[in-house]
Protein backbone atom coordinates (compact mmCIF):
# COMPACT_ATOMS: atom_id res chain seq x y z
CA UNK A 1 0.00 0.00 0.00
CA UNK A 2 2.96 2.44 0.80
CA UNK A 3 4.11 1.72 -2.72
CA UNK A 4 0.98 2.46 -4.08
CA UNK A 5 0.76 6.25 -2.37
CA UNK A 6 4.49 6.69 -3.29
CA UNK A 7 3.29 5.96 -6.92
CA UNK A 8 0.25 7.92 -6.49
CA UNK A 9 2.56 11.19 -5.36
CA UNK A 10 4.83 10.78 -8.23
CA UNK A 11 1.64 11.21 -10.66
CA UNK A 12 2.72 15.07 -9.54
CA UNK A 13 6.02 15.24 -10.30
CA UNK A 14 7.35 17.42 -12.61
CA UNK A 15 9.39 14.65 -14.80
CA UNK A 16 7.06 13.97 -17.25
CA UNK A 17 8.43 10.34 -17.43
CA UNK A 18 7.84 9.98 -13.51
CA UNK A 19 4.29 10.93 -14.17
CA UNK A 20 4.19 8.46 -17.30
CA UNK A 21 5.87 5.11 -15.17
CA UNK A 22 3.33 6.16 -12.04
CA UNK A 23 -0.01 6.01 -13.98
CA UNK A 24 1.29 2.72 -16.08
CA UNK A 25 2.17 0.93 -12.99
CA UNK A 26 -1.08 2.27 -11.01
CA UNK A 27 -3.51 1.09 -13.99
CA UNK A 28 -1.45 -2.25 -14.18
CA UNK A 29 -2.28 -3.16 -10.51
CA UNK A 30 -5.74 -1.55 -10.91
CA UNK A 31 -5.47 1.22 -7.65
CA UNK A 32 -8.99 2.22 -6.66
CA UNK A 33 -7.33 4.90 -5.02
CA UNK A 34 -5.40 6.62 -7.74
CA UNK A 35 -8.67 7.66 -9.34
CA UNK A 36 -8.74 10.89 -8.89
CA UNK A 37 -5.41 11.86 -9.57
CA UNK A 38 -4.99 9.88 -12.58
CA UNK A 39 -8.81 11.77 -13.68
CA UNK A 40 -6.91 15.13 -13.03
CA UNK A 41 -3.61 14.04 -15.67
CA UNK A 42 -6.36 13.48 -18.64
CA UNK A 43 -5.66 17.11 -18.76
CA UNK A 44 -1.58 16.79 -18.60
CA UNK A 45 0.16 18.62 -21.56
CA UNK A 46 1.86 15.81 -22.69
CA UNK A 47 -0.02 13.80 -24.61
CA UNK A 48 1.41 10.51 -23.62
CA UNK A 49 0.94 11.21 -20.17
CA UNK A 50 -2.72 11.38 -20.95
CA UNK A 51 -2.87 8.58 -23.14
CA UNK A 52 -1.27 6.55 -20.21
CA UNK A 53 -3.55 7.75 -17.92
CA UNK A 54 -6.76 6.97 -19.75
CA UNK A 55 -5.61 3.14 -20.40
CA UNK A 56 -4.72 3.08 -16.62
CA UNK A 57 -8.49 4.63 -15.78
CA UNK A 58 -10.13 1.21 -18.51
CA UNK A 59 -8.11 -1.07 -16.48
CA UNK A 60 -9.14 0.04 -13.19
CA UNK A 61 -12.83 0.43 -14.51
CA UNK A 62 -14.37 3.04 -12.00
CA UNK A 63 -16.92 4.83 -13.37
CA UNK A 64 -16.21 8.06 -11.70
CA UNK A 65 -14.22 8.62 -14.53
CA UNK A 66 -16.42 8.30 -17.34
CA UNK A 67 -17.10 12.45 -17.72
CA UNK A 68 -13.73 13.11 -17.65
CA UNK A 69 -12.85 10.49 -20.61
CA UNK A 70 -15.62 11.41 -22.24
CA UNK A 71 -14.69 14.75 -22.69
CA UNK A 72 -11.48 13.23 -24.21
CA UNK A 73 -12.79 12.26 -27.16
CA UNK A 74 -12.79 15.50 -28.87
CA UNK A 75 -8.84 15.66 -28.24
CA UNK A 76 -6.79 16.55 -30.77
CA UNK A 77 -4.41 13.47 -30.77
CA UNK A 78 -6.05 10.38 -32.16
CA UNK A 79 -3.71 8.31 -29.86
CA UNK A 80 -5.57 10.46 -26.42
CA UNK A 81 -8.97 9.92 -28.54
CA UNK A 82 -8.42 6.00 -29.06
CA UNK A 83 -7.32 5.18 -25.66
CA UNK A 84 -10.31 7.23 -24.14
CA UNK A 85 -12.84 5.33 -26.73
CA UNK A 86 -11.04 2.18 -25.06
CA UNK A 87 -11.36 3.05 -21.59
CA UNK A 88 -15.14 3.49 -21.84
CA UNK A 89 -16.12 0.47 -23.54
CA UNK A 90 -14.83 -1.37 -20.20
CA UNK A 91 -17.40 0.92 -18.47
CA UNK A 92 -20.08 0.25 -20.41
CA UNK A 93 -22.06 3.68 -19.46
CA UNK A 94 -24.49 4.64 -21.39
CA UNK A 95 -23.60 8.46 -20.98
CA UNK A 96 -20.82 7.70 -23.48
CA UNK A 97 -23.14 6.56 -26.29
CA UNK A 98 -23.60 9.20 -28.18
CA UNK A 99 -20.89 10.92 -28.35
CA UNK A 100 -19.12 7.14 -29.14
CA UNK A 101 -21.84 7.34 -32.20
CA UNK A 102 -20.32 10.34 -33.12
CA UNK A 103 -16.91 9.52 -33.07
CA UNK A 104 -17.59 6.58 -34.92
CA UNK A 105 -19.10 8.35 -37.68
CA UNK A 106 -17.42 11.34 -38.19
CA UNK A 107 -13.11 10.87 -36.63
CA UNK A 108 -10.67 11.23 -39.51
CA UNK A 109 -8.60 8.69 -37.93
CA UNK A 110 -10.03 4.82 -39.58
CA UNK A 111 -8.66 3.31 -36.14
CA UNK A 112 -10.28 5.75 -34.02
CA UNK A 113 -13.46 4.99 -35.46
CA UNK A 114 -13.14 1.33 -35.03
CA UNK A 115 -12.25 1.22 -31.67
CA UNK A 116 -15.33 3.92 -31.61
CA UNK A 117 -17.85 1.19 -33.38
CA UNK A 118 -16.85 -1.71 -31.16
CA UNK A 119 -17.02 0.45 -27.96
CA UNK A 120 -20.98 1.53 -29.30
CA UNK A 121 -21.31 -2.30 -29.64
CA UNK A 122 -20.39 -3.15 -25.83
CA UNK A 123 -22.51 -0.32 -24.35
CA UNK A 124 -25.57 -1.52 -26.24
CA UNK A 125 -25.06 -4.80 -24.58
CA UNK A 126 -24.96 -3.49 -21.71
CA UNK A 127 -27.90 -1.14 -22.07
CA UNK A 128 -30.22 -3.62 -23.87
CA UNK A 129 -31.83 -4.58 -20.46
CA UNK A 130 -32.32 -1.05 -19.93
CA UNK A 131 -33.82 0.02 -22.72
CA UNK A 132 -36.61 -2.66 -22.82
CA UNK A 133 -37.75 -1.68 -19.26
CA UNK A 134 -38.03 1.71 -20.31
CA UNK A 135 -39.54 0.70 -23.60
CA UNK A 136 -42.51 -1.08 -21.19
CA UNK A 137 -42.45 2.31 -19.38
CA UNK A 138 -44.21 4.19 -21.97
CA UNK A 139 -47.36 2.29 -21.52
CA UNK A 140 -47.91 3.58 -18.09
CA UNK A 141 -50.89 5.28 -16.96
CA UNK A 142 -48.75 7.75 -14.87
CA UNK A 143 -47.69 10.60 -17.16
CA UNK A 144 -44.27 11.40 -14.78
CA UNK A 145 -43.13 7.72 -15.43
CA UNK A 146 -43.25 8.24 -19.31
CA UNK A 147 -41.74 11.59 -19.30
CA UNK A 148 -38.63 10.19 -17.21
CA UNK A 149 -38.79 6.64 -19.61
CA UNK A 150 -38.52 9.54 -22.68
CA UNK A 151 -35.79 11.55 -21.20
CA UNK A 152 -33.62 8.80 -19.80
CA UNK A 153 -33.86 7.16 -23.09
CA UNK A 154 -32.71 10.35 -24.59
CA UNK A 155 -29.75 9.81 -22.41
CA UNK A 156 -29.03 6.51 -23.68
CA UNK A 157 -28.74 7.40 -27.57
CA UNK A 158 -28.52 4.48 -29.14
CA UNK A 159 -29.90 2.95 -32.33
CA UNK A 160 -32.84 1.28 -30.36
CA UNK A 161 -33.61 4.58 -28.14
CA UNK A 162 -34.81 6.81 -31.27
CA UNK A 163 -36.90 3.89 -32.51
CA UNK A 164 -39.01 3.45 -29.51
CA UNK A 165 -38.74 7.61 -28.88
CA UNK A 166 -40.33 7.51 -32.38
CA UNK A 167 -43.18 5.75 -30.52
CA UNK A 168 -43.85 8.19 -27.78
CA UNK A 169 -44.72 10.84 -30.73
CA UNK A 170 -47.99 9.19 -30.32
CA UNK A 171 -48.33 9.47 -27.16
CA UNK A 172 -51.79 10.85 -25.97
CA UNK A 173 -50.14 13.86 -23.93
CA UNK A 174 -48.89 16.57 -25.63
CA UNK A 175 -46.34 17.01 -23.49
CA UNK A 176 -44.35 13.72 -23.97
CA UNK A 177 -44.84 14.22 -27.68
CA UNK A 178 -42.97 17.38 -27.09
CA UNK A 179 -40.36 16.33 -25.16
CA UNK A 180 -39.93 12.78 -27.31
CA UNK A 181 -39.35 15.27 -30.61
CA UNK A 182 -36.93 17.34 -28.58
CA UNK A 183 -35.03 14.21 -27.42
CA UNK A 184 -34.71 13.06 -31.41
CA UNK A 185 -33.64 16.38 -32.58
CA UNK A 186 -30.43 15.58 -30.13
CA UNK A 187 -30.18 12.08 -31.44
CA UNK A 188 -30.01 12.58 -35.12
CA UNK A 189 -26.34 11.64 -35.31
CA UNK A 190 -27.67 7.79 -35.07
CA UNK A 191 -28.07 7.97 -38.83
CA UNK A 192 -31.41 7.21 -41.01
CA UNK A 193 -31.99 3.57 -40.16
CA UNK A 194 -34.11 3.89 -37.34
CA UNK A 195 -36.38 6.41 -39.33
CA UNK A 196 -36.16 4.09 -42.33
CA UNK A 197 -38.18 1.44 -40.39
CA UNK A 198 -40.56 4.20 -38.52
CA UNK A 199 -42.01 4.70 -42.42
CA UNK A 200 -43.53 1.23 -41.94
CA UNK A 201 -44.77 1.86 -38.19
CA UNK A 202 -48.22 1.16 -37.88
CA UNK A 203 -49.13 4.58 -36.43
CA UNK A 204 -49.27 7.21 -39.40
CA UNK A 205 -47.93 9.57 -36.71
CA UNK A 206 -44.47 8.06 -36.17
CA UNK A 207 -44.45 7.25 -40.17
CA UNK A 208 -45.09 11.39 -41.14
CA UNK A 209 -42.49 12.18 -38.52
CA UNK A 210 -39.68 9.38 -39.65
CA UNK A 211 -40.19 11.25 -43.10
CA UNK A 212 -39.94 14.59 -41.48
CA UNK A 213 -36.25 13.75 -39.91
CA UNK A 214 -35.50 12.03 -43.26
CA UNK A 215 -35.76 15.11 -44.56
CA UNK A 216 -33.89 16.71 -42.35
CA UNK A 217 -30.77 14.46 -42.38
CA UNK A 218 -31.13 14.85 -46.42
CA UNK A 219 -29.67 11.61 -46.92
CA UNK A 220 -29.97 10.19 -50.89
CA UNK A 221 -30.06 6.61 -49.50
CA UNK A 222 -33.64 7.62 -48.25
CA UNK A 223 -34.92 8.54 -51.08
CA UNK A 224 -36.32 5.15 -52.53
CA UNK A 225 -38.27 4.29 -49.36
CA UNK A 226 -39.47 7.84 -49.44
CA UNK A 227 -40.95 7.38 -52.82
CA UNK A 228 -42.75 4.44 -51.35
CA UNK A 229 -44.04 6.99 -48.79
CA UNK A 230 -46.11 9.23 -51.29
CA UNK A 231 -48.45 6.40 -52.05
CA UNK A 232 -49.52 6.75 -48.34
CA UNK A 233 -53.02 6.17 -47.30
CA UNK A 234 -52.59 8.99 -45.26
CA UNK A 235 -52.33 12.28 -46.42
CA UNK A 236 -50.25 13.36 -43.84
CA UNK A 237 -47.57 11.49 -44.13
CA UNK A 238 -47.43 11.89 -47.80
CA UNK A 239 -46.90 15.53 -47.25
CA UNK A 240 -44.38 14.80 -44.69
CA UNK A 241 -42.78 11.87 -47.63
CA UNK A 242 -43.36 14.89 -50.29
CA UNK A 243 -41.45 18.20 -47.91
CA UNK A 244 -38.76 15.68 -47.39
CA UNK A 245 -37.83 14.76 -50.44
CA UNK A 246 -37.56 18.66 -51.46
CA UNK A 247 -34.91 18.72 -48.89
CA UNK A 248 -32.94 16.17 -50.35
CA UNK A 249 -33.03 18.00 -53.49
CA UNK A 250 -33.23 14.47 -55.67
CA UNK A 251 -35.07 14.72 -59.02
CA UNK A 252 -36.93 11.14 -58.98
CA UNK A 253 -39.22 12.71 -57.04
CA UNK A 254 -40.59 14.82 -59.69
CA UNK A 255 -42.71 12.19 -62.06
CA UNK A 256 -44.35 10.72 -58.93
CA UNK A 257 -44.76 14.73 -58.03
CA UNK A 258 -46.47 15.33 -61.04
CA UNK A 259 -49.18 12.99 -60.68
CA UNK A 260 -50.29 13.33 -57.39
CA UNK A 261 -50.56 16.89 -58.45
CA UNK A 262 -53.78 16.27 -60.45
CA UNK A 263 -55.78 15.09 -57.59
CA UNK A 264 -54.71 16.38 -54.17
CA UNK A 265 -56.24 19.13 -51.67
CA UNK A 266 -54.57 22.41 -51.65
CA UNK A 267 -52.41 22.22 -48.74
CA UNK A 268 -50.64 18.96 -50.28
CA UNK A 269 -50.22 21.05 -53.98
CA UNK A 270 -48.34 23.80 -51.72
CA UNK A 271 -45.54 21.31 -50.66
CA UNK A 272 -45.26 19.43 -53.12
CA UNK A 273 -44.93 23.11 -55.86
CA UNK A 274 -42.30 24.13 -53.32
CA UNK A 275 -40.79 20.91 -52.93
CA UNK A 276 -40.30 21.00 -56.68
CA UNK A 277 -38.93 24.41 -56.91
CA UNK A 278 -36.02 23.29 -54.28
CA UNK A 279 -35.19 20.22 -56.35
CA UNK A 280 -34.88 22.69 -59.23
CA UNK A 281 -32.99 22.16 -62.15
CA UNK A 282 -33.90 21.87 -65.89
CA UNK A 283 -36.76 18.87 -65.06
CA UNK A 284 -37.84 21.02 -62.46
CA UNK A 285 -38.05 24.17 -63.81
CA UNK A 286 -40.08 22.29 -66.92
CA UNK A 287 -42.22 20.63 -64.79
CA UNK A 288 -43.24 24.42 -63.00
CA UNK A 289 -43.76 25.74 -65.91
CA UNK A 290 -46.29 22.92 -67.12
CA UNK A 291 -48.30 23.55 -64.10
CA UNK A 292 -48.23 27.36 -65.07
CA UNK A 293 -49.11 26.20 -68.59
CA UNK A 294 -51.65 23.55 -67.80
CA UNK A 295 -53.30 24.66 -64.71
CA UNK A 296 -55.84 27.11 -63.67
CA UNK A 297 -56.29 26.34 -60.07
CA UNK A 298 -54.25 27.11 -57.06
CA UNK A 299 -51.34 24.85 -58.67
CA UNK A 300 -51.24 28.04 -60.97
CA UNK A 301 -50.83 30.50 -58.14
CA UNK A 302 -48.43 28.66 -56.06
CA UNK A 303 -46.36 28.19 -58.76
CA UNK A 304 -46.14 31.54 -60.05
CA UNK A 305 -44.79 32.18 -56.10
CA UNK A 306 -42.20 30.04 -56.76
CA UNK A 307 -41.18 30.82 -59.93
CA UNK A 308 -40.76 34.83 -58.34
CA UNK A 309 -39.14 33.33 -55.53
CA UNK A 310 -36.11 31.93 -57.11
CA UNK A 311 -35.31 35.39 -58.61
CA UNK A 312 -32.73 36.03 -61.12
CA UNK A 313 -32.42 31.89 -61.87
CA UNK A 314 -35.52 31.95 -63.87
CA UNK A 315 -35.74 34.88 -65.84
CA UNK A 316 -34.22 33.86 -69.00
CA UNK A 317 -35.65 30.64 -68.93
CA UNK A 318 -38.97 31.98 -68.37
CA UNK A 319 -38.42 34.84 -71.45
CA UNK A 320 -37.76 31.78 -73.33
CA UNK A 321 -40.95 29.68 -72.46
CA UNK A 322 -42.58 32.82 -73.31
CA UNK A 323 -41.19 33.03 -76.54
CA UNK A 324 -42.13 29.48 -77.07
CA UNK A 325 -45.51 30.04 -76.42
CA UNK A 326 -46.18 33.26 -77.44
CA UNK A 327 -49.64 32.78 -78.72
CA UNK A 328 -50.67 31.92 -75.11
CA UNK A 329 -52.23 35.14 -74.03
CA UNK A 330 -52.73 33.85 -70.44
CA UNK A 331 -49.53 32.27 -70.04
CA UNK A 332 -47.70 35.46 -71.04
CA UNK A 333 -49.95 37.35 -68.69
CA UNK A 334 -48.47 34.99 -65.72
CA UNK A 335 -44.82 35.62 -67.10
CA UNK A 336 -45.39 39.54 -66.93
CA UNK A 337 -46.58 39.29 -63.18
CA UNK A 338 -43.60 36.80 -62.32
CA UNK A 339 -41.33 39.41 -63.80
CA UNK A 340 -43.03 42.21 -62.30
CA UNK A 341 -42.59 40.35 -58.79
CA UNK A 342 -38.87 40.74 -58.99
CA UNK A 343 -38.51 44.00 -58.56
CA UNK A 344 -35.67 46.15 -59.01
CA UNK A 345 -33.46 43.21 -59.35
CA UNK A 346 -35.09 41.68 -62.34
CA UNK A 347 -34.91 45.08 -63.72
CA UNK A 348 -31.11 45.24 -62.96
CA UNK A 349 -30.75 41.35 -64.25
CA UNK A 350 -31.83 42.33 -67.65
CA UNK A 351 -30.18 45.39 -67.89
CA UNK A 352 -26.84 43.71 -67.66
CA UNK A 353 -27.89 41.19 -70.07
CA UNK A 354 -28.29 44.05 -72.83
CA UNK A 355 -24.68 43.80 -73.38
CA UNK A 356 -24.45 40.15 -73.91
CA UNK A 357 -22.86 38.98 -77.16
CA UNK A 358 -25.99 36.71 -77.78
CA UNK A 359 -28.27 38.02 -79.74
CA UNK A 360 -31.16 35.71 -78.92
CA UNK A 361 -30.52 36.83 -74.74
CA UNK A 362 -30.09 40.38 -75.63
CA UNK A 363 -33.84 40.49 -77.66
CA UNK A 364 -35.57 38.49 -74.50
CA UNK A 365 -33.91 40.90 -72.17
CA UNK A 366 -35.26 44.26 -74.04
CA UNK A 367 -38.47 42.91 -74.30
CA UNK A 368 -38.51 41.61 -70.67
CA UNK A 369 -37.52 45.38 -69.83
CA UNK A 370 -40.27 46.56 -71.71
CA UNK A 371 -43.32 44.12 -69.88
CA UNK A 372 -41.85 45.39 -66.02
CA UNK A 373 -42.24 49.53 -67.84
CA UNK A 374 -38.71 49.62 -66.31
CA UNK A 375 -38.82 53.66 -67.14
CA UNK A 376 -34.95 54.10 -65.26
CA UNK A 377 -33.26 52.11 -68.18
CA UNK A 378 -35.73 53.34 -71.14
CA UNK A 379 -32.43 55.57 -72.88
CA UNK A 380 -30.61 52.34 -72.89
CA UNK A 381 -33.16 50.27 -74.71
CA UNK A 382 -33.81 53.47 -77.10
CA UNK A 383 -30.27 53.07 -78.45
CA UNK A 384 -31.36 49.94 -79.69
CA UNK A 385 -34.15 51.54 -81.71
CA UNK A 386 -31.09 52.72 -84.12
CA UNK A 387 -29.56 49.54 -84.06
CA UNK A 388 -28.82 47.68 -87.61
CA UNK A 389 -30.80 44.29 -86.97
CA UNK A 390 -34.35 45.30 -87.84
CA UNK A 391 -35.46 42.36 -85.26
CA UNK A 392 -33.79 43.84 -82.87
CA UNK A 393 -34.48 47.19 -83.57
CA UNK A 394 -38.71 46.56 -83.95
CA UNK A 395 -38.27 44.99 -80.54
CA UNK A 396 -36.56 47.72 -78.74
CA UNK A 397 -39.27 50.07 -80.39
CA UNK A 398 -42.29 47.86 -78.99
CA UNK A 399 -40.43 47.95 -75.70
CA UNK A 400 -40.27 51.82 -75.78
CA UNK A 401 -44.21 51.97 -76.61
CA UNK A 402 -45.12 49.56 -73.54
CA UNK A 403 -42.61 51.53 -70.80
CA UNK A 404 -44.43 55.04 -72.18
CA UNK A 405 -48.09 53.60 -72.39
CA UNK A 406 -49.99 54.86 -69.36
CA UNK A 407 -52.83 53.04 -67.89
CA UNK A 408 -55.99 53.41 -68.28
CA UNK A 409 -58.62 54.49 -65.92
CA UNK A 410 -60.93 51.98 -65.17
CA UNK A 411 -64.25 53.33 -66.10
CA UNK A 412 -66.11 50.36 -63.80
CA UNK A 413 -68.19 51.23 -61.27
CA UNK A 414 -67.41 50.45 -57.60
CA UNK A 415 -70.36 48.12 -56.68
CA UNK A 416 -70.91 44.56 -57.60
CA UNK A 417 -73.57 44.24 -60.55
CA UNK A 418 -76.48 42.44 -59.18
CA UNK A 419 -80.06 41.28 -60.39
CA UNK A 420 -82.13 44.14 -59.36
CA UNK A 421 -81.35 48.11 -58.59
CA UNK A 422 -82.32 47.50 -54.84
CA UNK A 423 -79.10 45.16 -54.54
CA UNK A 424 -76.76 47.10 -56.26
CA UNK A 425 -77.72 50.08 -53.65
CA UNK A 426 -77.24 48.20 -51.19
CA UNK A 427 -74.14 46.46 -52.08
CA UNK A 428 -72.86 50.25 -52.62
CA UNK A 429 -73.78 52.02 -49.13
CA UNK A 430 -73.20 48.55 -46.88
CA UNK A 431 -69.70 46.44 -46.64
CA UNK A 432 -71.92 43.75 -44.18
CA UNK A 433 -74.25 42.41 -47.79
CA UNK A 434 -72.12 40.40 -50.53
CA UNK A 435 -74.10 39.58 -53.37
CA UNK A 436 -72.46 37.24 -55.59
CA UNK A 437 -74.74 35.26 -58.79
CA UNK A 438 -77.55 37.05 -57.09
CA UNK A 439 -77.24 35.63 -53.65
CA UNK A 440 -77.69 37.53 -50.82
CA UNK A 441 -75.05 36.32 -47.43
CA UNK A 442 -74.11 38.18 -44.39
CA UNK A 443 -70.38 38.65 -44.11
CA UNK A 444 -68.18 35.33 -43.41
CA UNK A 445 -66.97 36.90 -39.75
CA UNK A 446 -70.54 37.23 -38.20
CA UNK A 447 -71.34 33.20 -38.75
CA UNK A 448 -71.34 31.22 -36.08
CA UNK A 449 -71.09 27.29 -35.58
CA UNK A 450 -71.61 24.40 -33.26
CA UNK A 451 -68.64 22.51 -32.10
CA UNK A 452 -70.52 18.58 -32.34
CA UNK A 453 -68.35 17.33 -29.37
CA UNK A 454 -68.89 19.64 -26.60
CA UNK A 455 -71.93 22.09 -28.19
CA UNK A 456 -70.44 25.50 -27.57
CA UNK A 457 -70.60 28.49 -30.09
CA UNK A 458 -67.98 29.07 -32.40
CA UNK A 459 -67.87 32.70 -33.47
CA UNK A 460 -65.66 32.92 -36.98
CA UNK A 461 -64.92 36.69 -35.93
CA UNK A 462 -62.90 35.54 -33.00
CA UNK A 463 -61.72 32.78 -35.10
CA UNK A 464 -60.09 35.39 -37.56
CA UNK A 465 -56.36 37.40 -37.19
CA UNK A 466 -55.80 41.09 -38.13
CA UNK A 467 -55.54 40.13 -41.81
CA UNK A 468 -58.97 38.47 -42.00
CA UNK A 469 -57.63 35.59 -42.77
CA UNK A 470 -59.10 32.12 -41.28
CA UNK A 471 -56.90 30.70 -38.51
CA UNK A 472 -57.20 26.92 -38.83
CA UNK A 473 -56.19 25.87 -35.59
CA UNK A 474 -59.59 27.07 -34.47
CA UNK A 475 -62.46 24.84 -35.63
CA UNK A 476 -62.43 22.59 -38.52
CA UNK A 477 -65.09 19.97 -40.30
CA UNK A 478 -64.59 16.80 -40.70
CA UNK A 479 -65.04 15.32 -43.96
CA UNK A 480 -66.12 11.58 -42.81
CA UNK A 481 -68.63 13.08 -40.50
CA UNK A 482 -69.42 16.48 -41.33
CA UNK A 483 -69.09 17.88 -37.92
CA UNK A 484 -68.23 21.09 -37.14
CA UNK A 485 -65.17 20.83 -34.21
CA UNK A 486 -63.35 23.54 -32.17
CA UNK A 487 -59.54 23.43 -31.71
CA UNK A 488 -60.58 22.06 -27.82
CA UNK A 489 -62.16 18.75 -28.57
CA UNK A 490 -59.93 18.52 -32.15
CA UNK A 491 -57.41 16.03 -31.67
CA UNK A 492 -54.05 17.80 -32.37
CA UNK A 493 -50.62 15.46 -32.69
CA UNK A 494 -47.06 16.79 -33.25
CA UNK A 495 -45.77 15.13 -36.45
CA UNK A 496 -42.54 16.85 -36.75
CA UNK A 497 -40.13 19.99 -37.33
CA UNK A 498 -43.44 22.47 -35.85
CA UNK A 499 -45.96 20.79 -37.78
CA UNK A 500 -49.54 19.63 -36.36
CA UNK A 501 -52.15 17.26 -37.62
CA UNK A 502 -55.49 18.51 -36.33
CA UNK A 503 -58.34 15.58 -36.50
CA UNK A 504 -61.22 15.12 -35.97
CA UNK A 505 -61.61 12.83 -32.40
CA UNK A 506 -63.98 10.43 -33.54
CA UNK A 507 -62.78 9.35 -37.20
CA UNK A 508 -59.05 10.54 -36.62
CA UNK A 509 -59.47 12.32 -40.22
CA UNK A 510 -58.11 15.60 -40.54
CA UNK A 511 -59.96 18.30 -40.72
CA UNK A 512 -60.42 20.63 -43.05
CA UNK A 513 -61.02 24.47 -43.28
CA UNK A 514 -64.57 25.37 -43.31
Amino acid sequence: MLEAYKLIRDLSSKDEYVRLSAARTLGNEKVIEAVEPLTALLSDHNVAVRTIAAEALGKIGDERAANSLISCLTDDYSRMRKAAAEALGKFGDYRALTPMIHLAQTDTDPEVRAIARKTVDKINNVVQEIIDKLSDELSSPRESDRKQAVKFLGRIGNLQSVTILLRALNDRSWDIQTLASEEIDKLLIVGIEPFLKGLKDNSWQVRASSADYLGRLQNLAAVEDLLVSLEDEKIEVVRAAAKALGEIKDRRALHPFNKILQNCDNKTKEIIINSISKIGGTEGFELMLSILRRNKDFSRDISEEKLAEMGTDALLSLMFALEENKDDVKFQDTVIRILNKTGDKGIKYFHEQLSNYDKKIRKISIQALGYMRAWEVISDIEAFTKDEDEEIKEIALSAVKMIHKKKKRSLKPNYIFSGSIIDRVSTFFTSTIKIFNNVRKTSREDETFICGKCGKMISRKASTDLLGKLEVMRFGMCPQCNRIICNNCAMTVLIGDGETSISCPKCSVELREV
